[in-house]
């Protein structure tokens, strides 16, 4: 695993964020969505770096109280939220294809969701779109 410093998580937020922004709800696809997801990824990792005074990817997964692993444990965003005291309310999401059929897909692998295209309910996918949407918007006030 690379490690990545506050400031490159803070940029990286931007970016992404900005590119998922730049697109109108119509042509908002997994792609966008997978920009989102990383975004806020990025974003929670700067600000608990913040919070813990730590530099990098190593102070996140070495902080016992944050409690990552490594792995896909660095996706879970909803421990991050957790961590941060941020009221999280990201459902599992219900696969819809075949091979996948009612599998439950917890926030930590929204992201391969989204990266190999999966279906999902649609119904609880714009949900979670929303909330990540909500969430982007309260780090975007903390990394201003």
């Amino acid at each position: 695993m690379l490690n990545a410093s506050k400031r490159e998580f803070t940029s990286a937020f931007k970016k992404h964020i900005h590119v998922f922004k730049s697109v109108q709800p119509p042509h908002i696809n997994h792609t966008y969505k997978l920009i989102l997801f990383y975004a806020i990824e990025c974003g929670l990792k700067s600000i608990v770096l913040d919070r813990i005074n730590g530099n990098g990817i190593e102070d996140l997964l070495s902080h016992q109280p944050l409690g990552l692993g490594r792995g896909t444990d660095g996706h879970n965003i909803k421990r991050l939220l957790q961590f941060l005291n941020y009221p999280c309310r990201l459902p599992h999401m219900i696969c819809m294809s075949n091979i996948n059929r009612n599998k439950n897909v917890p926030p930590h692998e929204y992201n391969q969701v989204w990266r190999y295209g999966i279906r999902v309910d649609p119904a609880i996918e714009e949900q979670v779109v929303t909330e990540l949407k909500d969430i982007a918007n309260w780090i975007e006030e903390r990394l201003a």
